[in-house]
């Protein structure tokens, strides 16, 4: 069986977090065009991977996406040495341009979907996931198995807390 190139790796998640989001909120979201490469639109749902549409134009994340197989395993993440961290400041640089929240949403091979979010948006969610990884330092962020995350809450919870 044949490797898939990064590139059709990556958008083919974009593509799953995008029907995720759908399916979980009702409303259709969509992988941006050309992953985010779109930035002069002067629309602020059209920054990052997954652009929220229309009907939900107060949803607040700028959502990032990545596939990648270098290293985010736990001691890594708490080493500060993940690749997870440089994803992470390119999901905040995105989010911060745009005045959104920031979510990054990542995976690697036969692995599942995971969630970070910073803490301080996890607490406002008021959500009880079963288990999560809260790592403390010069990013306070909580990383929660992303499927369930979206069963913990409907989109017009999360908007209504946030925003």
């Amino acid at each position: 069986m044949a490797l898939k190139n990064p590139k059709e790796k990556g958008n083919s998640h974009e593509r799953n977090v995008a029907n995720m989001l759908t399916e979980w909120s009702g409303h259709k979201f969509l992988r941006t065009p050309s992953s985010g490469a779109i930035h002069n639109f002067h629309d602020r749902r059209v920054i990052s991977d997954i652009v929220a549409p229309e009907s939900l134009r107060d949803f607040p994340f700028s959502i990032e996406c990545k596939n990648t197989e270098v290293s985010w395993e736990f001691n890594t993440i708490i080493e500060g040495t993940a690749a997870m961290w440089k994803q992470w400041e390119q999901c905040t640089t995105d989010a911060d341009r745009e005045e959104m929240i920031p979510m990054l949403v990542f995976t690697k091979n036969y692995r599942p979907i995971y969630v970070a979010i910073q803490q301080e948006i996890f607490d406002k969610l008021k959500i009880e996931p079963v288990s999560y990884l809260r790592v403390v330092g010069q990013e306070n962020l909580v990383i929660i198995d992303f499927k369930e995350f979206l069963s913990l809450i409907t989109v017009e919870e999360l908007i209504k807390r946030l925003v």
